[in-house]
């Protein structure tokens, strides 16, 4: 095993899947990739492109600060670690970092939907492994 994607939106079960992936990667030896999705959506057409440009660049400068603390500390364990930060949504970003990076492994945390609510709405862990078989 070589490479590790692990797709992250900071909340409590992608930290844990951080965790998860760490402890694999330490003892296979295997790099790790975070890989974080951002998103702006456009409430109305009369939103100035100087505020959504400006939105979009804080989104952006605020996941990178996040990842380089998640990437910094994973370093410290000894782990080769990287990052990606792309704009897009969550299912398109994930499995355009899948084909290009094409890693050994991708762990994900989910919320852990269930019964009926994940039939109708799913999980973008659920999403990911149907798209990306």
């Amino acid at each position: 095993m070589k490479t590790i994607l692990v797709p992250t939106d900071f909340s409590k079960d992608a930290s844990n899947a951080v965790r998860y992936a760490t402890a694999i990667a330490k003892k296979e030896k295997a790099k790790i990739i975070l890989l974080h999705a951002f998103h702006f959506t456009y409430i109305s057409p009369d939103v100035p492109a100087q505020f959504a440009a400006e939105t979009i660049e804080a989104m952006k400068a605020d996941s990178e600060h996040k990842l380089k603390l998640i990437s910094s500390e994973i370093v410290k364990s000894k782990i080769e670690c990287e990052y990606l930060n792309n704009e897009g949504f969550t299912l398109d970003v994930i499995l355009k970092a899948i084909e290009k990076q094409k890693p050994d492994l991708v762990i994900m945390g989910t919320k852990g939907a269930s019964g009926i609510k994940e039939v109708l709405i799913g999980s973008n862990t659920a999403k990911v492994i149907e798209k990306s078989l």
